[in-house]
């Protein structure tokens, strides 16, 4: 399977990478065991709170429902995208302003001990920030294909078991592999 840059185009608008995320070789999300989940929000969660450019949802079709995973999507404007971007805004000033989207997912692991006895509950969080500017070129499909490329950037090559991100975890920021 060939690498594809990520190119959409909406009206008269083309947008095409520049600096290109180009693997040394793609494997298939098989190859990774990747699955992504198909979350229906009006049927998986319900909504816990609500406020201006804030939701919060809790799982209500999971497991172990005493500790539910969550899901908190936030938004903001943003006044200049470019202020710590790596490009600069010579080509399009006119469009300078953007928005900011966050998603965090908790959810907790329990953990137990065969030998000790021992056990708990271990919370992990995972958070996805995406700034983008407001442009009629950025389109659903523009930001779905950015998101799976960063989302494949967390794995090396032909990772399956999670060792880049839990040797980052450790410490070690020096990717080799």
């Amino acid at each position: 399977m060939a690498f594809t840059p990520i190119s959409t185009t909406i009206g008269p608008w083309t947008t095409s990478q520049l600096q290109v995320l180009t693997p040394t070789t793609t494997c298939p999300n098989s190859t990774k065991e990747i699955v992504v989940g198909n979350y229906n929000y009006g049927l998986d969660f319900t909504l816990a709170s609500s406020e201006p450019n804030r939701a919060v949802y809790n799982s209500i079709t999971g497991v172990g429902q005493e500790s539910p995973a969550s899901v908190r999507i936030s938004l903001r404007n943003v006044s200049n995208v470019y202020s710590s971007a790596i490009t600069k805004p010579a080509k399009l000033a006119n469009s300078i302003a953007g928005t900011q989207i966050n998603m965090l997912v908790e959810q907790n692991f329990s953990v137990s001990n065969s030998v000790s006895g021992e056990f708990g509950e271990l919370p992990f969080k995972f958070s996805v920030t995406l700034t983008v500017p407001k442009h009629p070129s950025v389109t659903a499909e523009l930001i779905k294909r950015s998101s799976v490329q960063t989302i494949g950037a967390l794995f090396g090559s032909d990772e399956m078991l999670g060792k880049l991100i839990a040797s980052i975890f450790r410490g070690d920021l020096r990717i080799d592999a």
